[in-house]
């Protein structure tokens, strides 16, 4: 019970890795835009922080199982499972990434990480063309994220219930 209280204070960003039942709220996408990793090896434990003194999930994940890698931190990275049921954190050599074709997977919106926006009315992008968006989105209005890649954030965006581009200079 200490060893949790601390983390919680620690990791304050770190969420609690319990298999919970989300909103259910799934988009189905490509693999290739996906931060796609493959478990590389069997009973690898989740952890509640990127530490190995942190507690342990219950459920072991096995070897060939695909997760989407959330972020790293030292010599651990965040992943969680496909259908957002569980998450936490993992060695970096326990996962690598997967070899990503076309196929389409369905992941649950409600469980990627959120980002905000800077400033009134950032210009989205969609995500098929490229062709700006018009909308009337709010300062602070949230994000969630696919992927991030160099300058750019692919998102779901509530406002337009579409994913879309948008500039990383107009998120934090």
């Amino acid at each position: 019970m200490k060893i949790s209280l601390l983390f919680a204070l620690l990791f304050p960003s770190c969420q609690s890795i319990a298999p919970h039942t989300p909103q259910t709220m799934e988009m189905e996408i490509s693999e290739e835009y996906l931060p796609l990793e493959i478990i590389a090896e069997d009973f690898v434990e989740l952890r509640v922080a990127p530490t190995t003194k942190a507690p342990l999930h219950s459920t072991l994940l096995s070897q060939g199982e695909r997760v989407l890698k959330m972020e790293s931190v030292g010599a651990f990275k965040k992943i969680q499972t496909l259908s957002g049921s569980l998450s936490g954190w993992i060695l970096n050599d326990q996962a690598h990434a997967a070899h990503k074709t076309k196929q389409k997977v369905t992941i649950n919106i409600a469980m990627l990480p959120s980002i905000y926006s800077v400033r009134e009315h950032i210009p989205l992008k969609r995500f098929d063309d490229g062709l700006e968006i018009n909308t009337d989105m709010p300062k602070s209005t949230p994000l969630k994220v696919v992927k991030t890649y160099d300058n750019r954030v692919l998102v779901w965006a509530d406002i337009t219930n579409s994913l879309a581009w948008v500039d990383a200079k107009d998120v934090f």
